[in-house]
């Protein structure tokens, strides 16, 4: 069977957690997320979280972070 690409990152992911759990998937989601801001919105947070909750209310794509935005279901 071959997976898709989606398929083998939520393999990844889960298995980074599995080996090194929760605090280290937030470590490295707060670096990427930072190095979002830093790279593509100069370093403002404010607007990243703006250009974020934006893009989240039409589940539309966001060229500078280059990433499909959605809103959760919860």
């Amino acid at each position: 069977m071959t997976l898709t690409a989606a398929q083998r990152g939520s393999l990844g992911g889960k298995t980074t957690h599995q080996r090194h759990g929760s605090m280290h998937m937030e470590a490295i989601g707060r670096a990427g997320f930072q190095a979002t801001v830093e790279r593509y919105y100069g370093g403002d947070v404010q607007a990243y979280m703006s250009a974020l909750r934006s893009h989240q209310g039409k589940g539309e794509y966001d060229p500078r972070s280059r990433c499909q935005v959605r809103r959760s279901a919860a």
